[in-house]
């Protein structure tokens, strides 16, 4: 999902059909206004129109180049001249080079590492993800579809989440875009990077959806092509809350969930939880899966605060570190009193226990500094910036 997605219909340009009668009138308009050509869309008419506009104000004979001066500005200095789209793919391409994903189909687990700042940047495990076992997700089925209880009053929020979480959040915390641009672009680009690394830990894993389990289930939602474990939504969410909660309260950002949580830092992950629930109750989703997918979101979080801060900080102070967690899905089990296995739900009390690091199926991994992320950093700093001028 990134920060386009879902919202088609907010922006109004499907209504640029009536451009010949646009008239801008203030400052406002000026500042708002979709210019063809000049910062738009070009078109044949108004190309047409400027070959006439030339031939009308330029003299005829040689032209001579004015004098110019080279480039005074490293990368990050001119991301702000860039287009969104044209940012958003330098970020991608700066943030996923130094990510490496290992596959091992023996103990069918997905290792995820980052280049660090150590002498020879060598790389550091950042997360690993081990899925359950067949008959884990025939036993998980049964909780699945005892969900479906929650559909008539689910259904809305199941429909828009498939492509729209952010206005979700948006609920529970400051997002309208014209107080807060940076901070939706920033969380679009980190949307991205954790959606691209989702996919291939998904397709590494190969789990099947649990529909394939049971005919009784009948999800609501088009079942999804690609594999159930982790939840790529629950990734997402997690993600959101736990990078708006670095934002916002970094004071919590260590242990969020831990002691006399914040009420403001536990809505962000009451939503996170929620929006992956709403996949388990559309039909489409294991609990295990947003377990893995929350830890996941987590992980992708807070390597890309380290890898901004770190790009910011000041010479000679300390790097800012990251870890995630190792998640075996065979262990994310509730037990009987003989010991039997049994399904293990999740909401956020079982993400409290996750984030401890006292969890047996989500021992922490060892903590690193990652290399600096100087172009993903413009966009953290601008987005610290309109939290900092929210009030105005």
């Amino acid at each position: 999902m990134s920060f386009e997605s879902g919202r088609s219909g907010r922006s109004g340009r499907s209504g640029r059909s009536g451009r010949s009668g646009r008239s801008v009138s203030t400052v406002t308009d000026v500042g708002q206004a979709d210019f063809e050509h000049a910062g738009g869309d070009s078109s044949y008419l108004i190309g047409d129109a400027l070959i006439v506009q030339r031939d009308g104000l330029v003299p005829s004979g040689a032209i001579t180049g004015m004098p110019g001066t080279d480039v005074t500005k490293d990368g990050p200095g001119r991301m702000m001249r860039l287009s969104p789209i044209e940012r958003a793919s330098v970020i991608q391409s700066e943030l996923i080079e130094d990510m490496d994903v290992a596959i091992d189909p023996k103990s069918k687990s997905v290792a995820l590492s980052v280049r660090t700042t150590a002498k020879g940047h060598p790389y550091a495990p950042l997360a690993s993800t081990a899925r359950p076992g067949i008959k884990d997700f025939e036993r998980d089925a049964a909780i699945v579809a005892s969900y479906a209880d929650l559909r008539d009053d689910r259904l809305p929020e199941i429909y828009l989440q498939v492509d729209d979480q952010l206005s979700f959040f948006g609920s529970v915390t400051p997002l309208q875009p014209t107080g807060f641009q940076r901070t939706l672009e920033m969380l679009s680009a980190a949307l991205d990077f954790a959606t691209m690394l989702t996919q291939r830990v998904k397709l590494g894993l190969g789990c099947p959806r649990p529909e394939l389990f049971s005919p009784l289930i009948q999800p609501v939602i088009q079942t999804p092509s690609h594999g159930a474990f982790p939840s790529g939504h629950s990734t997402q969410a997690h993600l959101v809350a736990e990078l708006l909660t670095h934002l916002r309260f970094p004071k919590h950002a260590a242990a969020p969930l831990g002691g006399k949580a914040d009420e403001q830092v536990l809505q962000l992950y009451r939503q996170a939880a929620r929006i992956a629930i709403n996949r388990t109750v559309a039909g489409v989703h294991y609990p295990s899966d947003s377990a893995a997918g929350a830890l996941l979101g987590v992980a992708f979080a807070r390597l890309l605060v380290a890898r901004a801060k770190n790009a910011l900080k000041k010479s000679g102070t300390k790097d800012t570190t990251a870890a995630g967690y190792s998640f075996d899905g065979a262990k994310y089990v509730s037990t009987a009193d003989d010991g039997t296995a049994l399904t293990r739900d999740y909401h956020t009390g079982e993400l409290a226990k996750l984030l401890s690091g006292k969890d047996d199926s989500a021992p922490p991994c060892k903590a690193f500094s990652p290399r600096p992320a100087p172009h993903f950093a413009v966009l953290w700093k601008k987005a610290e910036d309109e939290w900092k001028n929210r009030w105005g």
